[in-house]
């Protein structure tokens, strides 16, 4: 039924404007990409738009470089629309994710996610909270339109499920998750190319602050918590920027008897983001932590965002924590 429901919103539309969440990473722009190139092959116009800056990481990607990020453009297709719903949420299903402050749910027509969420903004919405990332939906919503996967899609695909899977290590890596990836593989994709992209080319900027990251680590033997601090300053001092800390809350994770992780990250004066992460065998949902500060996300990987007024701050959130996880 739904399959129907979305080739119609393609038949009935010929712009759409395909939009990620905020601070993206690679399923983020690899939905994003592979859904751009995928209406365009069916004759349509399609805009790329994240609301902040790519990660030069994600640079291979083909046609990154025309991924939008100034608001202007959405107000503009906004109004352009004539009330037409062919606005596309990607690696996320609630407007206050994108960034954006105009969006309306009246205008998405169609969202795919494999976040867990209490309410879908979308006319239509395909959530799957067991698919290992929105690159695995979109892959299956694909073959169930018939739309060819060629190349360049693939590789935005298969970017997107080794990104959210940890290179194939994390607990949402199943066997369609590889059996799906084998299949990208086929249609072009370069598993070898990609890793290399994601995993082992960090520049000297990332290595500096991920130092100051690790070499911070603190564990609480009662809760089981491994956690690290990042200033606003040391980010400026390092020339980094909170993209460059993409991946180390899982390297926190694995410190000796931790059963969960979180890295805090000043990425403005004032203003933090919360990335926690665990394992299946640890048996700590870290989405229910998320939520003590108005975050979520999965039960293995969530994260938050709050005010930080002064330093004192990350100890007070520290404390809450472990107060949360005692009783």
């Amino acid at each position: 039924m739904k399959v129907e429901k979305v080739k119609r919103i393609i038949k009935e539309n010929d712009n759409f404007l395909i939009i990620c969440h905020e601070r993206p990473d690679g399923d983020a722009l690899g939905s994003v990409l592979a859904m751009k190139i995928a209406l365009e092959k069916q004759g349509k116009k399609a805009i790329g738009f994240c609301a902040d800056v790519l990660p030069e990481k994600f640079n291979f990607l083909p046609d990154i470089e025309k991924i939008k990020n100034d608001p202007k453009i959405v107000d503009e297709f906004i109004k352009n629309s004539e009330n037409r719903y062919s606005i596309i949420l990607v690696d996320c299903s609630e407007i206050y994710r994108t960034g954006l402050k105009n969006l309306k749910k009246e205008n998405i027509a169609l969202a795919v996610d494999h976040h867990p969420v209490v309410r879908p903004e979308a006319k239509l919405s395909i959530i799957e909270v067991g698919a290992s990332s929105a690159s695995e939906i979109i892959f299956n919503l694909f073959e169930d339109l018939d739309i060819k996967i060629n190349k360049d899609i693939a590789t935005c695909l298969l970017t997107g499920i080794i990104c959210d899977t940890g290179g194939f290590k994390h607990s949402n890596t199943n066997s369609k998750t590889l059996e799906i990836s084998a299949e990208l593989m086929k249609r072009g994709a370069r598993l070898n190319k990609i890793t290399k992209k994601i995993f082992r080319s960090k520049n000297e900027t990332t290595l500096k602050i991920w130092g100051r990251a690790l070499s911070r680590i603190q564990k609480d033997p009662k809760t089981g918590l491994a956690f690290s601090i990042i200033t606003y300053d040391d980010l400026k001092e390092c020339g980094a920027s909170p993209e460059d800390l993409s991946g180390i809350s899982n390297i926190i994770s694995t410190a000796k008897e931790a059963r969960f992780s979180l890295l805090l990250t000043e990425y403005e004066k004032g203003k933090l983001s919360g990335s926690l992460r665990s394992e299946e065998f640890k048996g700590v949902d870290v989405s229910q932590i998320a939520k003590l500060f108005n975050g979520g996300g999965h039960k293995f990987a969530s994260g938050f965002k709050i005010e930080c007024p002064s330093k004192e701050s990350f100890l007070k959130i520290k404390e809450k924590l472990a107060e949360s996880l005692a009783k």
